[in-house]
C-alpha cells in the first residue's frame, strides 16, 4: 500500500461517518467519532510513508486537499445536527476556497507565498479542537475533564522526551497542542456547554484565518499593484457560490449535505488542479468557475435535493476535465 492510496482511501470514506452523524441514532454517533478519528490519524501515516517513499505529484494535490475534506464533513455534520452553528463550517470552509483561489491568483503573477508554522498548526488545531467539541457534548463535565488533563499530560510528555530526554527540538506542535487542551479543562470548569463548545469553534476559526495572514498580505498588495483580471473574478464568484454560499444553505438543511459535502470535495480538487496547472503555464479555463458558481447559485435558490445533485455532475465535470488537462503531469504514460 503507497501514501496516496491511504490518502485516497480516506477521501473515499469520509462521507460514511458524515452519513452517521447525520442520520443515525445516537448509538452510531460515538462509532462515527472514533471512524473519525481513524481517518485524522491515517493524515499521520500517508505523511511517514511519504517520506519514505519520497514526494510524488499526485500525493502533493492529493494530502491538502483530504485535509480539506475532511474539514468539510466533519463541519458540515456538526452543523446538520445543530450542534454548533451555521457560521462555522462556512467560516472554516470559505478560508479553504479563498486561498484556494488566492493561490492561484499570485501564481499566475508569478509571485509565490512561503507557508507558515501557524498554517501547518491548522490542521491539527481543527481535528483536535473539533474532535473536543464532540466529546464536550457527548461526556460528562467530568469525564471530559479527565480527558482533557490526560490528553494536556500526554502531549507534555512528547515535548519532555524530545527535550529533556533526547536533547533535540521538541516537534512543534507538542507544547502548542498541549496548551490547547489546557484551554479545554479551564472553560469545562468555568463555562457551561454551550459556550465551551463555542469558545473552542472560536478559536478554532481564529487560527484557521490567522493561518492565511501571509497569502492576504502578498494578494492585497499584488491587486492594489495589478488590476483584477478575469481569471480573479471567475474564481472569486466561484469562492462566493460555492464555499460561502452553497456550504452556508446545506448547513441549515441536513438531507442536502451529502451532496454538497461530495460537490465541495471535487471543488477542492478543482482548485488544487488549477494551482498545479498554473504552475506549469496552463491554467483552467475560467469556464470552470463560472459555471460550478452558476450551478451553486441554482441551488442556493432553489435548495432542493435535484438542485444539489444538479450542482454534484457540475463539479463531477468540471473536476473530470480538469484532471484529463493536467494527466500528463501525474500519469505521463497514458
Amino acid at each position: 500500500m503507497t501514501a496516496n492510496q491511504v490518502t485516497l482511501g480516506r477521501i473515499i470514506l469520509l462521507p460514511i461517518p458524515c452519513a452517521m452523524l447525520l442520520f443515525a441514532d445516537t448509538s452510531w454517533h460515538w462509532a462515527a467519532f472514533f471512524l473519525f478519528v481513524i481517518l485524522g490519524m491515517s493524515d499521520f501515516v500517508d505523511g511517514i510513508m511519504a517520506r519514505r517513499e519520497g514526494p510524488t505529484k499526485l500525493g502533493g494535490l492529493l494530502d491538502p486537499v483530504a485535509d480539506k475534506i475532511m474539514m468539510a464533513a466533519v463541519t458540515l455534520s456538526l452543523s446538520g445536527n445543530g450542534w454548533v452553528p451555521m457560521w462555522i463550517p462556512v467560516a472554516i470552509l470559505s478560508r479553504e476556497f479563498f486561498i484556494t483561489a488566492l493561490r492561484s491568483s499570485v501564481a499566475l503573477r508569478n509571485e509565490s507565498v512561503k507557508t507558515s508554522i501557524l498554517a501547518k498548526m491548522k490542521t491539527i488545531i481543527q481535528m483536535g479542537g473539533f474532535g473536543t467539541v464532540f466529546l464536550t457534548l457527548f461526556l460528562t463535565k467530568t469525564q471530559a475533564s479527565i480527558a482533557s488533563a490526560l490528553l494536556m499530560l500526554f502531549f507534555v510528555a512528547i515535548w519532555s522526551y524530545w527535550a529533556l530526554v533526547r536533547k533535540e527540538r521538541s516537534p512543534y506542535w507538542a507544547l502548542p497542542v498541549a496548551g490547547s487542551f489546557v484551554y479545554w479543562l479551564l472553560l469545562l470548569q468555568y463555562t457551561e456547554t454551550s459556550t465551551t463548545v463555542l469558545a473552542i469553534c472560536i478559536v478554532i476559526v481564529a487560527i484557521t484565518w490567522l493561518s492565511a495572514i501571509d497569502y492576504l498580505k502578498t494578494s492585497f498588495s499584488l491587486f492594489t499593484s495589478k488590476t483584477l483580471q478575469s481569471a480573479d473574478l471567475s474564481r472569486l464568484f466561484w469562492v462566493l457560490s460555492i464555499g460561502v454560499f452553497a456550504i452556508a444553505v446545506a448547513s441549515l438543511k441536513p438531507f442536502l449535505i451529502i451532496p454538497i459535502l461530495l460537490s465541495v470535495s471535487l471543488e477542492l480538487a478543482v482548485g488544487g488542479i488549477d494551482n498545479i496547472a498554473i504552475s506549469e503555464r496552463s491554467p483552467l479555463s475560467n469556464g470552470h468557475f463560472w459555471g460550478t458558481g452558476i450551478a451553486a447559485c441554482v441551488f442556493i435558490i432553489i435548495q432542493t435535493q435535484l438542485a444539489a445533485v444538479f450542482l454534484l455532475v457540475f463539479s463531477l465535470i468540471s473536476c473530470w476535465i480538469g484532471a484529463r488537462k493536467v494527466q500528463w503531469r501525474f500519469f505521463p504514460g497514458l
